[in-house]
Formats: C-alpha cells, structure tokens, sequence
C-alpha cells in the first residue's frame, strides 16, 4: 500500500512497501549481478521517490548508460503526472548534482534533508539528459497552484519558493537563457507572497551541492553574532540549532555543549540523541575507536542505535585488542536483549553482534544467530534485508534525516559468512524462519554465496 502524510499526499520520501523490498533486493545485488538487479528494480522504478533515485545513483557507478536510461524515463512520467510538484523536481535533481542527499521542502517553508549513503561527485552527465531534466523542471515549476484551500501539493507556496530559489543558480549555469528567465519571473511572483524571512534565506541547506558552502569559520560566527543579536528565545534556539548541523559537520564534540543552550527544554531533549548518535557515526567513520566506544556507552541512544556502535568499535578493535573486542560484544548482545521482544530491531541487533564476533568466536557466532531466528520469529514485520540507522530531528523551521545502512545487521551479509563456515548448517538454520521473507532472504544468500564460490 502506497505510503501516505496525513493530508493523503503521496509521501516523496517512501515508495510502496512493496517496490522498497524490491529496492532493497536489488541493491544487494548491485554488486554481483547488474543485470539481475535491474530485472527485480525495474518494476519498482516507476514511481519516483528517494529510494528509487538512490539506487540510480548506485548503478551509474556499475552502468551509466543504463542508469541514464532509466533516469530519462523517470523524467518523462514526472512531466506527464499532474502531481508532481516542486519536491518532484528537487528530488529529480539529486541525480545530477547531489547523489545520495535528498531536500524537500514543506508548506511552511521548513526543509528536510536526508542522506542514503556517503555524498559522492556529481556525475558529468550528458548536454542532452541535462537539459531533459531542465526541461521537465520548469515545466513543473511553472505550474499554477492551485487556492491555498484547493492546494495538494506537498510544498505549498513557501516551499515551491525555496525550491525554485534553491535551484536558481543551476537553472543560471546550465539551463536555456528563456527557460532561466521563465523562472526567474516565477520565483518574483511567488516571492511578492512568503515571508521576508524566506526571500533573505541563505543558509548551508539552500546552498549545499548547488553554490560553495561558506567558509566553516566565517558561518559559525556570523551565527553567533546572530545569536548576540537575537530578540526571542525561539530564534536564538534555532539559530543554536544551525551551530550544532555545523559542528556535527566538523565532527567537534562540541556540539553537546551547545544543546545545553537551547532554552526549549522539549526541544533540548530532541536535540540531544540526534547529536549522540551523529557524534558516535562520526567518530566510526574516523576509526576514533575510544570516542566512539565511549559516546557508545554515554550517549542518548537507543538500544539498536548503541549494538551499532559497540559492534563498530569492536569490529575497529579485533586485530589490535582481542580480549576487549570479546568484552565490547559481550556488552552489545546485552543490549540487543533489552530491545522488545515484538520488535524487529532484537533479531536485526542480535544478527549484527553475531557477524562482528564471528572473527573471533564462531561457536558463539553460531549460537547468537540460532537465538536471532528465535527472535525473528517473534517480532512484527522483519524481512532480514532493511537494517539502517536512521538519524530524525523535526524542529519549527527544519527537518534533519539521516540514513546509514547497517548491513552487517542484515541476513545477506551473515548468511554468507556462515555457508562458508557450513552449508549444511547454513541451509538448515535458514529453514527455521517462520516468516517467508527472511526465509526466502536467507536461503537466496545460500545460493548466492555458492553460485559465487562455484
């Protein structure tokens, strides 16, 4: 069933259920089987959404001309969709300028950004796909809007200013001098109506993959003067809030200084496991092992956000400290049994303390898998192939998602460690799910890892 908001609109961020687990699937085979991937993908590219776009950014790297192809395509049915609206184009726009990072706008001028994966160059694409999505973009941009009472888009006024404001300087670089001027005119008309804080807005969500960011530096105190400067302690928290992006950008562990500024205490406490969990990725994706365990171990997190971590530490920690490896798992597979047990988080978190001990115990390894496939049995809505760490601050004015995979918390990847291990063991323990998709998950990862090693 089509994932929807409250309003009933389609949610640009989410394809239906069932064209994400085909998404899912293909991505996993992305790396061993390009054209297989694209025979399970294809069916679920025909709606346009985050995910699809996502995994388009990852086949170009393997193929770009089929990549192209399908983008092309994508395009074609945006132009024709009288829904499509300026989210349509802002997402249709990562493709070419920002792969991997998604901005959408809503009807209060708020933004949300998302990341599915680490931000990559853009691609050089050709003139001709190019000016197809220029193209398509001002021809859904120009549309009329409809009376606020009548309006179902998802932006709404404000949020189709931000967006054409946002894309303007790449409509100036790139796009036809009649189609740039076309818009130009749109962003004035529709400028005469947001508010003034809208039409002076200018911070790293409106610039980020479209003009260079300003200078770390310079921004962090130009917002600070701006907070010396504050009337209200509404403003002086967002203004605190856009410090805190800024310094999870650097990396600086300062950032948990300055949520003890935010006045809002409800607002404080949203802050604060947003800036834990950003601060331990961080810090994993640096190799800084002893902050990042003891970020793990102090931070707001929640259980499955904190087996992540511990099983990233001990992972960083098996070739130069084995005995405090064993002890760091040993901590992660307490935590992952704290998690309920009707969610699908205990049998994810329990799979990825096994994949990281196999290393170093493969009884134990084995024993902690047996008791994930009891888990999985008892939890709501598990399939063994959608593990992510997913990151979501909502404030007044902004919208922050991030989304890691985890795919050491999925079936795939300790399936084919185990078959290598034992096929028989392998297949008889992959039997044992009660649900037909992580079933199914499993023993395709059987067959793969032996159609490989053949």
């Amino acid at each position: 069933q089509e994932a929807t908001e409250a309003t009933g609109r389609r949610d640009p961020f989410a394809p239906p259920d069932s064209q994400a687990q085909r998404l899912n699937l293909a991505g996993q085979l992305l790396d061993v089987d390009v054209p297989r991937a694209l025979q399970f993908a294809d069916p679920a590219l025909t709606a346009i959404s985050m995910q699809g776009l996502n995994f388009l950014s990852f086949l170009r790297d393997k193929d770009p001309a089929a990549a192209d192809q399908r983008y092309l395509r994508m395009l074609s049915r945006a132009a024709a969709d009288l829904e499509s609206d300026a989210n349509t184009v802002s997402l249709l726009s990562s493709y070419l300028f920002t792969p991997h990072m998604f901005f959408t706008f809503d009807n209060q001028g708020g933004t949300s950004s998302s990341q599915m994966g680490r931000p990559t160059s853009p691609p050089t694409p050709t003139p001709e796909l190019r000016n197809a999505f220029f193209q398509v973009a001002a021809q859904i941009l120009t549309r009329p809007l409809a009376p606020p009472e009548q309006d179902r888009t998802t932006t709404g006024l404000e949020g189709k200013y931000l967006v054409i404001k946002r894309l303007m300087p790449l409509f100036e670089q790139y796009a036809a001098p009649q189609t740039t001027d076309m818009l130009r005119g749109q962003l004035a008309a529709l400028g005469a109506n947001v508010r003034d804080e809208l039409r002076k807005r200018d911070d790293d969500v409106m610039r980020r993959g479209i003009r260079p960011e300003e200078d770390s530096a310079d921004r962090e105190q130009t917002l600070r003067d701006h907070i010396e400067r504050a009337k209200t302690s509404e403003e002086r928290d967002q203004l605190y809030i856009e410090l805190i992006m800024l310094s999870l950008r650097k990396g600086d562990t300062g950032a948990r200084d300055l949520v003890e500024k935010i006045e809002d205490s409800d607002l404080r406490k949203q802050v604060r496991p947003y800036v834990d969990v950003s601060l331990v990725i961080n810090a994993v994706d640096k190799k800084q092992v002893e902050d990042a365990h003891r970020l793990a171990l102090s931070g707001e997190l929640t259980h499955f956000q904190r087996v992540w971590a511990l099983t990233q530490v001990a992972r960083q920690l098996t070739e130069t400290d084995r005995e405090k490896a064993l002890t760091v798992l040993e901590a992660a597979a307490e935590e992952a049994r704290r998690i309920d047990g009707s969610d699908a988080d205990r049998p994810r978190a329990l799979i990825g303390v096994a994949n990281a001990l196999f290393a170093l115990d493969r009884t134990r390894s084995w024993e902690l898998v047996t008791e994930s496939v009891k888990a999985a049995n008892s939890a709501n809505g598990f399939t063994g192939e959608d593990a992510r760490i997913m990151l979501r601050l909502q404030t007044a004015n902004i919208t922050q998602v991030r989304s890691n995979s985890a795919e050491n918390f999925d079936l795939p990847s300790i399936f084919r460690v185990l078959t290598k291990d034992s096929y028989d063991r392998a297949v008889a323990l992959a039997r044992n799910f009660e649900g037909d998709s992580p079933r199914a998950t499993a023993l395709i990862s059987i067959a793969r890892t032996v159609l490989e090693q053949n």
